[in-house]
């Protein structure tokens, strides 16, 4: 489990197991899990709105559909 600031993930990333935080409000994504599958609550599909594939691992800040958790 990689553990990282709620401002590296963009806050419209969604999976079944991004519904939970650790202690101290850390969202809990897994990029390297095999079994995740990610939408975007923008879209609610599996393509992000700049029509790039969702997935942990390239939903940061590099995105120009990234929307900053607060």
């Amino acid at each position: 489990m990689v553990e990282k600031a709620g401002n590296d993930y963009c806050t419209m990333l969604r999976t079944k197991f991004s519904y939970f935080r650790a202690p101290g409000g850390v969202r809990l994504i897994d990029p390297e899990s095999t079994t995740a599958c990610y939408t975007c609550l923008l879209t609610q599909s599996p393509v992000g709105p700049d029509d790039l594939p969702v997935h942990a691992s390239i939903c940061g800040r590099n995105r120009a559909c990234f929307t900053r958790a607060d």
